[in-house]
């Protein structure tokens, strides 16, 4: 199964979406978000980053 992901970031001038797995890990998620928003990844740590879902005060 395919999820629709949006990322909203006020780093960001529009908001990236893309599909993906349902069995993405987050990790996943984030790099294939910075993929789309940067572009040198070579001193990139994802665990530097987080997903929260719009609406809610948990974190993924």
């Amino acid at each position: 199964v395919s999820i629709k992901v949006t990322v909203i970031s006020e780093h960001f001038r529009e908001p990236i979406t893309f599909t993906c797995d349902s069995s993405s890990t987050v990790d996943l998620l984030i790099y294939q978000t910075l993929c789309y928003a940067l572009d040198d990844l070579d001193h990139l740590d994802v665990q530097e980053y987080l997903l929260k879902v719009c609406g809610y005060d948990e974190f993924l």
